[in-house]
């Protein structure tokens, strides 16, 4: 939960995504300035990590990418959710840009991830 009352969440079910299928989805129209302070996903199911074959889940402002993670080494438990590694300097979101949640398969039949669930806490700016 946020500590402070400025502070803001966004919490969206993206939906399930098939092994080797690519989606980008918009996720969040920001309507002020603010600064993304973290980023977890969490599938129903386990992702098992893979090196071959994997997926990577990126929180993206544009083709700029705030946050992200692989399961090329370490999977997602079931119904755990899992912090993404924010990028700081494209962090700060502004007034009008789109957050997007992409899912990228890698490998010959990537991995499927089922129920995908994303939360991003963010403290708006003091402009």
């Amino acid at each position: 939960m946020p500590g402070y009352l400025d502070q803001g969440r966004i919490e969206m079910m993206v939906r399930d995504v098939a092994a080797g299928t690519d989606v980008e989805h918009a996720i969040h129209l920001a309507d002020r300035q603010f600064d993304v302070r973290n980023v977890a996903v969490a599938s129903h199911a386990a992702v098992t990590a893979d090196a071959a074959d994997y997926v990577t889940i990126s929180l993206k402002q544009g083709s700029n990418t705030v946050a992200s993670l692989t399961t090329a080494t370490t999977g997602l438990a079931a119904k755990t959710f899992r912090a993404l590694t924010l990028t700081a300097a494209n962090a700060r979101i502004e007034d009008g840009e789109t957050l997007t949640l992409d899912v990228a398969h890698t490998g010959s039949t990537g991995v499927a991830v089922t129920g995908l669930v994303v939360n991003v806490e963010f403290a708006p700016t003091n402009q």
